[in-house]
């Protein structure tokens, strides 16, 4: 059968050292604390069934039958956590307040929530400048170079951005909607050029600088439709089309026709028209000019003066001879008029003058330029018949 060990006990209060042998041990039966006497004759309290009673133990403050334990405030500092101690971030609540974080290493978090009236986080560089920081600034995203107080990027709050200076982009640029420049747009590349893609029509176009020059081309025929030449003359692969008029300052030279009209046989034509000569002159005009500018005799072609276009005269010269005058006009004049002592000279074929007429007051008088005697003959052209007046004697006035 079992055997009972009983301890000494006792209950309303601790054991005294009267009570207990060295190494005996006591059992409060209230409260289930075990006590012991040790060498030195005092009473220890060995462990106890309700723990630790309530209060405050120094740092700690003890409560509910021992089964609480509040480290008092203040207690735990700096120097009381060891080195090597890893608090986890989710330990900390609520906050950090206000104090400033503080790292050598790497931050790693998830979510990181900067809550401010402008709140930034600053990039200091220990061995380099700039330094950066970004910021919300006003509903702003900015990225400021805090070393040369200049802000480098602006996100603002209706979603344009802002560069403050040049922007280079490596693989190019994608933009949905217009590009909007108040400086110079730069292309730098062996073979710079902008498309022009339509999406809704063809053909498309590029700009294009290659080899020194500068075209534009027609991307879905494959042609060059325009280009500037490194010496400046512009060849034009179609047709060209001006509704204002085209200025030329210098030659042109064509290989066809312009408006049906070949010009290299029209210019001698047009080489032979004198300075200033217009197309709109009037028969006044020319009139004028040549009564300013009167023709000579190398202007008027032989035989080209008809009788029509002489003088008819009038009813005060009506039967009278026109008569040169040595170079002036020529004028109207009677018989009597016409040579010294009223004679008219009658020429032979050989232009020799062999009859003359005299007119005097007794009459006509027909007289030979030569000792031959004078007569008067009619004769018949195609016979050998005539008949002839021949003076044979001295007749007198009576």
């Amino acid at each position: 059968m079992s055997n009972t060990i009983k301890l000494k006990r006792g209950s309303g209060s601790d054991p005294s050292a009267s009570d207990l042998s060295v190494g005996e041990l006591a059992i409060r039966t209230d409260n289930g604390k075990i006590f012991t006497k040790k060498d030195n004759g005092n009473v220890a309290e060995i462990s106890g069934g309700g723990g630790i009673d309530d209060g405050d133990k120094g740092d700690i403050t003890v409560s509910n039958g021992g089964d609480t334990f509040t480290i008092d405030s203040g207690v735990i500092d700096n120097a009381n956590i060891a080195s090597n101690a890893a608090i986890a971030g989710s330990k900390i609540s609520p906050d950090f307040g206000s104090q400033n974080i503080s790292t050598t290493g790497t931050l790693s978090s998830g979510d990181l929530t900067l809550t401010s009236t402008a709140p930034k986080i600053t990039f200091t560089d220990s061995n380099n400048n700039p330094d950066f920081l970004i910021q919300n600034s006003n509903g702003a995203f900015v990225i400021h170079d805090d070393t040369n107080s200049a802000t480098r990027l602006v996100v603002n709050s209706d979603g344009h951005i802002d560069i403050a200076g040049n922007l280079d982009v490596g693989s190019g640029v994608d933009v949905t909607g217009n590009i909007e420049t108040t400086g110079m747009l730069k292309i730098t590349s062996t073979a710079p050029h902008i498309d022009f893609i339509d999406t809704n029509g063809a053909p498309d176009f590029r700009l294009l600088v290659d080899s020194n020059y500068f075209q534009i081309y027609d991307i879905n025929n494959a042609e060059t439709r325009f280009k500037i030449n490194t010496d400046g003359h512009v060849d034009i692969a179609g047709n060209l089309d001006c509704a204002a008029g085209v200025d030329v300052t210098g030659n042109i030279t064509v290989t066809g026709t312009v408006d049906g009209r070949d010009l290299a046989t029209d210019g001698s034509k047009l080489d032979g028209i004198e300075s200033g000569a217009t197309a709109d002159q009037t028969a006044s005009d020319i009139k004028t000019l040549l009564q300013s500018d009167k023709l000579t005799v190398n202007e008027i072609a032989d035989q080209a003066v008809t009788l029509a276009k002489l003088e008819h005269g009038t009813v005060n010269n009506n039967g009278k001879f026109l008569r040169a005058n040595n170079g002036a006009d020529p004028t109207f004049e009677t018989i009597n008029q016409f040579v010294a002592s009223s004679v008219i000279a009658l020429y032979d074929q050989s232009s020799t003058p062999v009859q003359r007429v005299l007119v005097g007051t007794e009459g006509m008088t027909i007289q030979g330029t030569s000792a031959a005697v004078s007569k008067l003959m009619f004769r018949d052209r195609t016979t050998a018949n005539f008949l002839k007046f021949k003076p044979v004697d001295t007749l007198s006035a009576s």
